[in-house]
């Protein structure tokens, strides 16, 4: 006698069928969960930049490398900051106004879609050479007398003729000399060539006009 097979009861099938759903709803909410920390942590990793990132236009006689290793340096800061978190993008701000080239940082700074972050710094630009006794080579000030890092010969910078003793201050600050400092108002307000402190006063070489004899 051929014996028939016995058929699967209700309950057991019913058992099966809800393990098997609540399996796959299971994977798919894993998934979900998956997709949804992507979405959150790609936007987050997109305010999160390095300091290179930072576009400030530095100008041609600063070194933007050096700049940012010193920026990071005199700021302790991180490799990276969050453009998000005014905390973070505030001690940006600060380390950079630290830099002897740095002149202002205005307060402001956005993110481009290219993932750049935008901020205005008004930097010093070198506008009279001076030769220190004991060289070697020439130091330079901007026009307010600030004694600015070495960098490169610019041509259009007005030359102090004769030597100054060396400064003894440091870079971000005023030369300590009167003489320095004079001599640069005077480059600025002349567009002077070269100037020359004399016994009289002032020889002022202008780039257009004969010389100036100045008394003080």
């Amino acid at each position: 006698m051929v014996s028939r097979p016995e058929r699967p009861r209700p309950r057991r099938l019913a058992l099966a069928l809800l393990a098997a759903g609540l399996g796959a709803a299971l994977l798919a909410g894993i998934a979900w969960l998956g997709t949804i920390a992507a979405g959150r942590i790609g936007p987050r990793d997109r305010y999160r930049l390095p300091l290179d990132a930072i576009d400030c236009q530095p100008p041609a006689w600063v070194d933007a490398a050096t700049f940012w290793t010193e920026v990071r340096y005199l700021g302790d800061l991180p490799d990276r900051f969050t453009t998000t978190d005014p905390d973070s993008v505030g001690r940006v701000r600060a380390a950079i106004a630290k830099h002897p080239w740095v002149e202002f940082v205005a307060d402001d700074g956005y993110l481009t879609v290219g993932g750049r972050y935008v901020l205005t710094v008004g930097f010093r630009r070198p506008v009279l050479a001076v030769t220190p006794m004991g060289g070697p080579g020439f130091r330079s000030v901007d026009g307010n007398g600030i004694l600015l890092p070495v960098h490169e010969p610019i041509p259009s910078q007005t030359k102090l003729i004769g030597e100054r003793p060396a400064p003894t201050a440091a870079a971000g600050t005023p030369w300590d000399d009167p003489i320095v400092r004079r001599a640069a108002e005077l480059a600025v307000q002349f567009d002077a060539v070269s100037i020359e402190r004399l016994a009289a006063g002032w020889r002022v070489v202008r780039r257009t006009g004969p010389p100036l004899m100045l008394d003080r």
